[in-house]
């Protein structure tokens, strides 16, 4: 009888360690479940800032584009209004000479009346 009883005890040890084990091995499920859904959680919030860095990303190029087309207009609108300057300050000294010229005509034509006709320069 004896053997029976450390047979029983043998037994009772087994399934209470198998009980244990069950317990232990079911709060690791737990731990592990919920850790796999925090990580889904943060791994959709990783993708959703990831997408929304996309956009701006794209805006940023899109402007920034923009900006190099606006910054070639500009520089082109500067030289037109370079030469057009130039052009019309040319033809300021043009009218300029010119009037002198019919000043100094109108003086030789008209020694009698005093002149004494100044065009400033510009």
């Amino acid at each position: 009888m004896k053997t029976t009883h450390i047979y029983t005890i043998i037994l009772l040890v087994l399934v209470g360690l198998i009980v244990y084990q069950s317990l232990v091995n079911q709060d690791s499920f737990r731990q592990a479940q919920s850790l796999s859904q925090s990580l889904k959680v943060q791994i959709d919030t990783l993708q959703s800032i990831a997408a929304q860095y996309e956009r701006i990303h794209q805006n940023y190029e899109t402007i920034h584009a923009q900006l190099l087309l606006s910054q070639h207009r500009i520089s082109d609108m500067n030289q037109d209004l370079t030469r057009i300057s130039d052009e019309q300050q040319q033809d300021v000294i043009q009218i300029r000479d010119s009037l002198r010229q019919v000043l100094r005509t109108y003086d030789a034509v008209s020694p009698n009346m005093m002149s004494h006709h100044q065009i400033p320069s510009p």
